[in-house]
C-alpha cells in the first residue's frame, strides 16, 4: 500500500473522530433517551355485558366501570392506559 493511501486513511479517520465527538458534545448524535423507569402500559377491558370490577380480560367491566377505573388510574398515571372494548353494542 503506498504511503499516501495510508496517510489519507489516517486523516479521514481523525476527521470522522473529531466530527463524531463534536456532534456528541452538542447532543446532535444522540437519540432521546427513554425514561429509566418506563412503566408497562396498563390495559383495561370492557364488554357490553361486563359486570366485573377488576376490568381484566377474564372479568371485563362495563363501559362505565372502565371509565371509572381509568379516572382513578389517571391521577397517578405513569404509563399509557389502553382500553380494550370487546365486541358488541355499547349503549350510551
Amino acid at each position: 500500500m503506498p504511503a499516501r493511501a495510508g496517510r489519507d486513511h489516517t486523516v479521514r479517520t481523525r476527521i470522522a473522530t473529531v466530527l463524531g465527538l463534536g456532534l456528541a458534545a452538542c447532543g446532535l448524535a444522540t437519540a432521546p433517551a427513554a425514561p429509566a423507569d418506563a412503566a408497562t402500559p396498563i390495559t383495561v377491558y370492557a364488554s357490553p355485558s361486563g359486570g366485573g370490577s377488576a376490568c381484566t380480560s377474564s372479568a371485563p367491566c362495563s363501559l362505565a366501570g372502565a371509565r371509572a377505573l381509568v379516572e382513578t388510574i389517571d391521577q397517578n398515571m405513569s404509563a399509557n392506559i389502553n382500553v380494550d372494548l370487546y365486541g358488541g353494542v355499547y349503549r350510551l
